[in-house]
């Protein structure tokens, strides 16, 4: 998504980020924690936060195939144990 003319040091001061981790995130270095997502959105004040949340539920639904149960993780640790 295009953020107008916003510049990576704007958004950083207006989400509480650093320009460093909004350079990562834009270079796909990192995946934002939800909480992330939501002030990075809020600083951006372009979209429309029903649109966000809508884009964020999809996206989630595409990859929940790559979660981990938390069964899974307890089986896990028994295993090893």
């Amino acid at each position: 998504m295009e953020a107008g003319d916003m510049t990576q040091q704007k958004l950083a001061e207006k989400s509480g980020y650093t320009p460093q981790y909004i350079s990562d995130l834009e270079q796909r270095k990192y995946t934002p924690t939800i909480t992330a997502f939501g002030e990075i959105v809020q600083g951006l004040e372009i979209i429309a936060p029903n649109q966000t949340w809508e884009r964020l539920s999809s996206l989630l639904l595409q990859f929940a195939h790559l979660e981990v149960k938390s069964d899974e993780v307890i089986a896990a640790i028994d295993q090893e144990a």
